[in-house]
């Protein structure tokens, strides 16, 4: 085998010194990034760490909360239920002021007398005429008229003449000595409410009123207000049937038979 001789001899320790060389680079670059991973598990274990805080106070946060809306629920409720006894309470309270405003509210007054002339009476289905008296009577209201200053309000009780001073509209007069012009135009009064009352009278019913305050039942009650109007001698008759209130101590009392 031919051999180089020109070349110098391969050195052993060089050879070794380059190893080694390489392997404390190697060693440096491993322990560079170890330190930056262990740098770097830190920073993560921080994260972790505050990330797990952050739950734990949420948690609570949350916990609070539902205990929070839990006992306004209740309290909620309680108050719900409260208003709904004073609601029941408030509809009975209501409900005894309509009663007692449809007996002693109705409104009472006296109508004009007026003569009434019947015609004819219409026919009616059944063994017994209609003997129910019924009438219609108009209502209106007018608006109070509001005087203004330096004006006066004069009524007259001919209509003619009315219209004759309101067409010659300016005259003068005398006041106190005071020749003064005075303009004279109509008046116009205005319609307040209009409205219909149908009243009928019936022909088998009555109203019986102040009826004394006895301590027996309701059904006793009824029974003693037949016995006494379905006697002939005090101009009854046959009861068909008899509605009593005690508390406004009167009874309707309606008969089988008109008269």
């Amino acid at each position: 085998v031919p051999m180089d001789l020109s070349s110098p001899p391969y050195s052993l320790k060089d050879n070794g010194f380059e190893r080694l060389e390489q392997a404390e680079k190697t060693k440096a670059d491993l322990q560079l990034s170890k330190a930056i991973a262990d740098e770097e598990y830190v920073k993560i274990l921080r994260e972790v760490t505050e990330l797990n805080g952050a739950q734990e106070e949420l948690n609570k946060e949350s916990a609070m909360s539902n205990a929070a809306y839990e006992a306004e629920l209740c309290v909620l409720n309680q108050e719900n239920a409260e208003l709904k006894r004073e609601i029941e309470k408030l509809k009975e309270e209501l409900s005894e002021c309509c009663s007692a405003l449809s007996q002693d509210g109705k409104i009472k007054k006296k109508v004009a007398e007026m003569k009434v002339v019947f015609t004819n009476m219409e026919d009616t289905e059944g063994d017994f005429p209609d003997m129910n008296t019924r009438c219609v009577f108009s209502v209106t209201t007018r608006i109070p008229f509001k005087l203004n200053q330096n004006h006066a309000l004069l009524t007259l009780e001919d209509e003619e003449v009315a219209q004759r001073l309101t067409k010659m509209g300016k005259h003068t007069v005398n006041l106190d000595g005071t020749t003064a012009d005075v303009k004279v135009v109509p008046l116009t009064v205005g319609m307040g409410v209009k409205f219909e009352l149908h009243v009928t009278i019936s022909g088998k019913k009555i109203s019986v009123s102040e009826i004394p305050e006895l301590p027996i039942p309701d059904e006793w009650m009824r029974d003693k207000l037949e016995l006494n109007f379905y006697k002939s001698e005090h101009g009854g008759g046959e009861v068909e049937n008899i509605k009593y209130d005690r508390r406004s101590r009167t009874a309707v009392i309606t008969f089988t038979r008109p008269g």
